[in-house]
């Protein structure tokens, strides 16, 4: 069972930099409960998420999220607040055309794809939709890993990156449930392995060099995160932005070429 609100929990603990047992006599919760709450071994009453929000001296939208991760009726703010994001997200993938990108959640499921997504795949004889996420589609023996010669590199920085956000993600989150179905090749599982759990001198820059033929396109894909500055902790909220960019002039006119 996932165990958001016992993250989050903690993690408000732990701002407060307080102990188990000063948090336990200044809100009034037995010690045994609360570390019961902080590890899933149980699960709150909405009566105990509110006492508990109430000592925090929550914003409504911190209120929000809390109750949202004990699994109690989803919120009509935390709603209209994805509805805000998605709508600025659509806007950044609009202005990126015509090269491509892939807007996600944290669970790499694609929100948009730009048509230069689109057009590059179509050139490759690819399609999105017959892959179940990003990972699958770049690294699968049959997408496009078979067009990249240096695959190897860029499987490389991509995990490490990955790894470096597990810890926030879960161990039932689909990213890792993804990552297992991947790594059952021993080429890959190899390199998952010597990559380290920190992000070391690891940038979100991840170059791409991919070869059809003749045909020679060198992009980089730069990573970056939007949400609620706030809460950019809190994974559920979180979006991943690929933006594709051309390393060189012919990469760039090829690409443009693509969308005409």
């Amino acid at each position: 069972m996932d165990n958001e609100f016992g993250r989050q929990l903690k993690m408000w603990r732990k701002r407060l930099n307080v102990s188990q047992q000063t948090f336990c006599l200044e809100a009034d919760i037995s010690t045994k409960h609360l570390s019961y709450l902080e590890t899933g071994k149980s699960q709150p009453s909405l009566q105990m998420v509110e006492k508990i929000a109430d000592y925090l001296e929550m914003s409504t939208v911190d209120r929000s999220m809390l109750i949202h991760a004990a699994g109690f009726e989803k919120d009509n703010l935390l709603e209209l607040q994805r509805q805000d994001i998605h709508c600025a997200l659509k806007k950044i993938s609009d202005r990126h055309e015509p090269y491509p990108s892939v807007i996600a959640d944290i669970h790499l499921k694609p929100l948009f794809i730009t048509q230069g997504t689109v057009n590059l795949l179509q050139w490759l004889g690819l399609d999105y939709s017959d892959y179940d996420n990003s990972l699958a589609l770049v690294f699968s023996t049959d997408g496009m890993r078979q067009y990249m010669p240096d695959w190897e590199v860029t499987a490389a920085q991509v995990f490490q990156l990955t790894k470096a956000q597990q810890p926030s993600l879960g161990t039932n989150s689909q990213v890792n449930k993804n990552l297992q179905g991947l790594l059952s090749d021993p080429e890959l599982s190899k390199i998952w392995q010597q990559c380290s759990q920190s992000y070391g001198a690891i940038l979100p820059i991840i170059p791409y060099r991919i070869v059809k033929g003749e045909q020679e396109i060198n992009i980089s894909m730069i990573i970056s995160t939007f949400g609620l500055p706030k809460h950019l902790h809190l994974s559920e909220h979180e979006y991943q932005i690929n933006a594709f960019y051309p390393d060189d002039e012919n990469s760039r006119l090829f690409l443009e070429s693509l969308s005409q």
